[in-house]
């Protein structure tokens, strides 16, 4: 039997003595060990958020570090559910392109550096390939650089919106 949150056993408790297995509990004195990020985005992220909310302000908002598993969905039915949900977890894409109103995912964007270059990162770049590309949301990947033009992402960004249109 385990512990409740009010530490209630239940009739049966005294069969079965606490045992400390070293994991806390939402009931637990001990204090946690989380602790704030101090920043959200690295420096070469941060870099191209600034470029990029101000390429594309009027008319997207700029979502950054989305979870896949929040911007997907698998559809009804699907066989073998938690194979297809593990594809995708733990991963993020850099940055998410939303309808203002509706808050609807437009474009996608993952800024590439060259940690995408080891075989590893290769095959995870794949799989957010594959999902985004089976779910038709464009996905714009941009090299990692000192500079940005604000007017070449924006039409970059054009364009992917205009290939998945023009392939819907």
């Amino acid at each position: 039997m385990t512990d409740d949150l009010s530490g209630n056993r239940g009739c049966l408790g005294f069969l079965f003595p606490d045992t400390d297995d070293g994991k806390p509990t939402a009931s637990s004195d001990a204090e946690w060990p989380y602790r704030s990020r101090r920043y959200l985005l690295s420096r070469a992220e941060m870099a191209f958020y600034r470029v990029l909310v101000d390429a594309v302000s009027d008319r997207y908002t700029v979502c950054p570090k989305v979870n896949l598993n929040d911007l997907l969905y698998l559809a009804k039915g699907t066989q073998k559910r938690m194979a297809w949900l593990s594809k995708i977890n733990r991963k993020h894409i850099d940055f998410i392109l939303c309808e203002p109103q509706s808050m609807q995912p437009q474009v996608a964007i993952e800024l590439d550096d060259s940690s995408h270059d080891t075989p590893d990162a290769q095959k995870r770049d794949a799989v957010k390939d594959q999902a985004l590309a089976t779910a038709g949301l464009p996905l714009l990947r941009i090299p990692a650089k000192g500079s940005y033009d604000p007017d070449r992402i924006r039409q970059a960004i054009d364009d992917a919106g205009q290939r998945t249109t023009k392939s819907a």
